[in-house]
């Protein structure tokens, strides 16, 4: 079935003769002409056309009508028969076959909608890669189409064998409204911002530090550096407003400048930030405020409760506007007017949002109007401030996810704050996740700001702007933006900006996914490029099977050539699957190109999708044996376009590049050639690649791996490490005989090995061409032993106050689970220790304390009653992980664990998820301590 290129089933097509007749019920018409037949509902614009195969050619198909039944029977004199039958809601057509199955029915075309979505409305079987699409007019993976503009999708389902249903299209009406509960669902409006923004932050580093100069520090930085990438905004966050003592909560005063922070004001800061070409953006929590003078200047604004109290609206502000009062609405609208045309703000990051919708449901009987619901209130407050701001200005939702203010919100923040560090980027995963199928749909989602400092490692970082490039979600970076390494900066570079990304899942994903599909068509001749995320979410190396049926099944046994983006390499040419081993929290972006007969253009240089940002429009020209192309450019930004020379039959060579700008250089490594050009200015590059049929290169010749050393730390793991080979690009792991995948380096931890014991390792050299370098010698290793029990420490972690302490649900407890009882790992129960919740980090400082050895007995508390949970125990000292206790299950009972801590400073106690999610993870270090 197509709608443009979109295929959602094809079942075989055979001749029929012609015939006609017409089924109407209400404003669905089904229409049989000979072999041929039509769907058409009106009010819904759905067109379907197709054939119904069985009947020789002279042969009349038979046609019945059963109008009263809302039925339309064709049949053969060779048995075959399909009825298409409507259901009482006429949102529902069924095709049944009879008589004779294998007369089969072809559907070509559908036609639906304004501007429909290809897409997935339900998850199904094996929910385990993310798609997501740029520029795509269909997908075989999708099988129904999502109109935002009428909220309905249009769903075919192919019977099976056995049913003798060969297709059902059901129309879902208020599919966004009703069955995904978007109460206030409309379209997103893109014909202001066509992308989502991107930019600058200033929360995540400053937090209440930021001062004048140091914005325009970060400011003339991101002039320099990423405005020629795209970022566009400069936002200031909170800080800038108030007077007082934040634990006053006099800072919440709209009405005042920070003067010590912002000496010129921030009129005078905005003009700064649209004279170097950004646009500025501001921070507030703007229905509430806490200043008692702008309170008692205008008394009526605020909402009182039943006991004529003025609603406290915590960390929101001491008073809480009434939006259900006219001078609320005028309070909000002068407010946002002096923001955006006094001052000149272009951005504005609204927070509060979900804490201020449920003050204003629960005491809507005191609200003005107590007639108008308190979400519809609300409703009100924001379109006060929408109509102050204007269309063209950017209205962004913060904390947590105000569903309430689709429509009117530009876009919205769908989760919680993020931290530079790797835990502190889950939240932002977890609301990708949860929220994806809304973004580009509904509104912008902003994941919130992206960080890429230290002590991130420049792998979590990567995975951090590799999450966000693939999703093309509102971004907003968040460092000292001036120190950054240049490692770091390269990062940014390559996501900046956002690209127009639509999801094809529409429902939130489950679990963590490790495979994220960007399925790209460029302009011109249809470039395909399939682009897959491959992450490891955990902090121990995992293997990750990547089946390129998954992505599309056209790819399912087809030779595809597969690139490295972050290395700027290529890993070689496989056919149907290929296993990796990925390093703990890192992530590696591939783009997956089918062998042609011609020569392919693997991957772009500019941005992380490798041509949706870049590609204005590329073309294979036949005749010419030619690559032509036209492409978006940064001054000074090497750009190189990759091609992969080996084909299926025969291999090519470059004969010739130019380009409208700068001459390229052009570089070949094996059956890869890079044209590379660095562009003078910014803007469009036209560009043109000639190739010459060539002979096959003679593959490399690879050397024997050499310097195996394998070492164990801990009961479950061994650390296996060799010598770069010369021309390898990767490495093939053999465990015990068995192979484990592609290692993208030269070193590999096997983690959680059960059974624990010795194992055997081999390695051997990958090369550009698919070929491999000989067996290493094989070289074995034992885990050590299961740690004894130690004896009980001189000093007890509850005697003693840590420095700092973060879980991923609920709150530590001294002597007590999480859940407040008694302290219980397997059979045993410990009257001393800590219970805490995956994923949790417990720090103390021991420096003054003269210990020798930290001594715990760890594992999953019984009171969870169920097998799911599952958690790694780890002990850093001064930094360094010392102990590791592999995944532990509610079967594994009690681990000892006996660190040496001799000199040490800094002990941090890390348990995380075990890679399945926090779910049932309650972990107790119980008999936990040090002795001197």
């Amino acid at each position: 079935m197509r709608t443009g290129t979109f295929v959602v089933a094809t079942l075989l097509a055979l001749a029929t003769a012609a015939s006609a007749a017409t089924l109407q019920v209400g404003d669905l018409q089904v229409e049989v002409i000979g072999r041929d037949f039509r769907l058409v509902q009106q009010s819904l614009g759905v067109f379907v056309e197709g054939s119904l195969g069985g009947a020789r050619p002279g042969r009349l198909p038979q046609v019945t009508i059963d109008q009263a039944a809302r039925r339309l029977t064709v049949g053969n004199a060779q048995g075959g028969r399909w009825v298409f039958a409507v259901s009482e809601d006429l949102g529902t057509v069924t095709l049944t076959g009879g008589g004779r199955q294998g007369a089969g029915l072809r559907i070509r075309t559908v036609r639906w909608g304004k501007s429909p979505l290809p897409c997935r409305l339900d998850p199904g079987g094996e929910d385990s890669v993310v798609h997501t699409q740029v520029g795509v007019a269909g997908h075989p993976v999708c099988d129904s189409l999502f109109d935002a503009a009428s909220d309905s999708a249009l769903t075919f389902t192919p019977g099976g064998p056995q049913s003798g249903v060969l297709f059902t299209a059901r129309i879902r009406r208020d599919f966004m409204k009703k069955e995904r509960g978007l109460k206030y669902y409309e379209p997103i409006d893109k014909s202001v911002f066509a992308t989502p923004p991107c930019g600058w932050c200033s929360w995540y580093y400053y937090y209440r530090g930021l001062t004048e100069d140091e914005a325009i520090k970060n400011l003339d930085w991101m002039a320099e550096n990423l405005v020629p990438f795209g970022a566009t905004y400069f936002q200031i966050d909170d800080i800038w407003q108030g007077r007082g003592d934040a634990d006053e909560q006099e800072w919440r005063d709209w009405s005042v400048t920070n003067e010590a922070m912002f000496p010129h004001g921030m009129k005078w800061l905005a003009d700064q930030i649209h004279a170097k070409g950004m646009k500025p953006g501001i921070w507030l929590a703007c229905f509430g405020q806490s200043s008692s003078a702008v309170a008692k200047a205008s008394p009526n604004l605020w909402l009182v409760d039943d006991k004529g109290r003025y609603v406290d609206a915590g960390w929101v502000g001491k008073y809480l506007c009434d939006p259900s009062n006219p001078r609320s609405r005028e309070y909000l609208h002068a407010l946002f007017d002096k923001l955006a045309k006094d001052w000149g703000y272009d951005y504005f990051k609204i927070d509060g949002q979900p804490p201020t919708v449920a003050l204003l449901k629960k005491h809507q009987a005191s609200l003005r109007d107590p007639s108008i619901a308190g979400d519809d209130a609300y409703r009100l407050g924001l379109r006060a401030i929408h109509d102050a701001i204007g269309p063209d200005r950017f209205l962004l939702g913060c904390w947590g996810t105000p569903w309430e203010g689709l429509d009117i919100m530009n876009g919205s923040r769908t989760g919680g704050d993020v931290a530079a560090n790797w835990r502190g980027f889950q939240p932002a995963l977890d609301c990708t996740l949860r929220s994806l199928y809304t973004h580009n749909i509904a509104w912008y989602n902003d994941p919130d700001v992206l960080c890429v400092r230290p002590p991130l490692t420049l792998d979590q970082a990567r995975t951090w702007a590799s999450l966000y490039g693939l999703t093309g979600q509102l971004l907003m970076a968040s460092d000292k933006m001036y120190e950054l390494p240049p490692d770091r900066v390269e990062i940014l570079k390559r996501v900046f900006p956002p690209a127009d990304i639509k999801p094809m899942c529409l429902y939130p994903q489950k679990g963590k996914p490790r495979l994220w599909h960007l399925a790209a068509r460029i302009p011109g001749m249809g470039l395909r490029r399939d682009v897959v995320g491959l992450f490891n979410w955990e902090e121990r190396a995992q293997t990750v099977k990547l089946r390129f049926a998954d992505l599309d099944p056209s790819l399912g046994v087809a030779p595809v050539g597969v690139y490295d983006f972050w290395n700027k390499r290529y890993l070689g040419r496989f056919a149907g699957e290929v296993s990796f081993v990925q390093r703990p929290t890192s992530c590696d972006v591939l783009s997956v190109v089918p062998l042609a007969r011609r020569p392919q253009l693997l991957s772009t240089s500019r941005h992380i999708t490798q041509g949706a940002v870049d590609l204005a429009q590329v073309d294979w020209e036949p005749a010419n044996r030619a690559w032509s192309g036209v492409s978006h450019c940064v001054a000074g930004d090497p750009y190189a376009l990759t091609f992969l020379l080996d084909g299926l039959e025969g291999s090519w060579t470059v004969s010739r590049a130019n380009t409208s700008g700068p001459a390229p250089e052009i570089t070949r490594d094996g059956p890869i050639a890079k044209v590379t050009f660095r562009p003078e200015k910014s803007g469009d590059v036209v560009w043109r690649v000639e190739f010459l049929p060539a002979p096959p290169q003679t593959p490399h010749y690879l050397g024997q791996v050499t310097g195996l050393v394998a070492t164990s730390d801990n009961w479950r793991s061994i650390t296996v490490t060799w010598e770069p080979v010369p021309e390898a690009v990767a490495y093939r792991l053999t465990r015990d005989g068995e192979p484990l995948g592609l290692v993208l380096g030269t070193e590999f931890q096997d983690s959680n090995l059960k059974p624990a014991g010795e194992h055997v390792y081999s390695v051997r050299a990958c090369g550009l061409q698919g070929q491999l370098g000989p067996v290493s010698a094989e070289i074995k290793a034992r885990t050590l032993d299961q740690p004894a029990r130690p004896g009980k420490p001189s000093v007890y972690l509850t005697d003693l106050k840590p420095v700092s302490v973060k879980q991923g649900w609920g709150q530590m407890r001294l002597n007590k689970s999480v859940d407040g009882n008694a302290l219980r790992i397997g059979d045993e129960t410990f009257s001393r220790g800590i219970g805490t919740h995956a994923v949790s980090e417990i720090v103390y400082d021991i420096a003054g304390l003269s210990a020798r050895r930290f001594v715990a007995l760890v594992g999953i508390d019984r009171e969870i009653g169920e097998p799911q949970g599952s958690c790694a125990f780890q002990v850093f000292i001064d930094g360094k992980r010392r102990f590791d206790s592999g995944v532990l299950t509610l079967a594994d009972g009690v681990l000892g664990v006996d660190v040496d801590v001799t000199g040490a400073k800094q002990v941090r106690l890390v348990v995380t998820d075990g890679g399945d999610g926090i779910n049932y993870d309650h972990a107790d270090w119980a008999e936990a301590g040090f002795v001197k």
